[in-house]
């Protein structure tokens, strides 16, 4: 026993009295640690960096311990809270979810949720400009060039649209 708790425990002439001081003062930790689970499986989020499966399994785990301390959370729970943890490019999946009328197991859930994320990280985003020119005009490129042309057609852009009657 460690010099905190032996200082916590007031003197007992007893076995079973030190025993039961010793135990109402773990309880206090339990309820301590209950709370802290809790709040990391209200809490968590998964963060772009992590793995979908990680992160779920950390909230499994989380709800484990919570078991442990006799405050059982329902399964249907778990992925709930997974669904809401995911980031926002999940929506459409919580989407699909909600609408389904069977209700997922932890199983389902977890390998639903990798295989969307492997699709999303190959997805491709962003744009691609493709530039083409003739190849002796070497002035085209260059930016006064690129700046002309651009003003001739904000000219005419404007032009077109004051014509059709548009006002600032």
């Amino acid at each position: 026993m460690s010099d905190t708790m032996r200082g916590g425990i007031a003197t007992c002439d007893k076995a079973k009295d030190l025993l039961e001081a010793v135990e109402a003062k773990y309880r206090e930790f339990e309820k301590a640690e209950m709370g802290d689970l809790m709040t990391t499986l209200t809490s968590l989020k998964l963060y772009e960096n992590k793995s979908v499966r990680e992160h779920i399994l950390k909230l499994v785990e989380t709800a484990a311990k919570l078991k442990d301390l006799e405050v059982p959370v329902d399964v249907a729970l778990i992925v709930h809270m997974a669904l809401t943890s995911l980031p926002s490019k999940f929506d459409q999946l919580n989407v699909s979810y909600n609408t389904q009328k069977e209700k997922w197991t932890l199983d389902d859930l977890i390998s639903i949720c990798t295989q969307e994320a492997r699709i999303k990280r190959n997805e491709i985003y962003g744009t691609v400009n493709l530039v083409h020119g003739d190849k002796g005009k070497k002035a085209a490129y260059q930016f006064g060039a690129y700046k002309k042309n651009y003003n001739n057609k904000k000219k005419k852009f404007f032009k077109s649209l004051l014509a059709m009657g548009m006002k600032w």
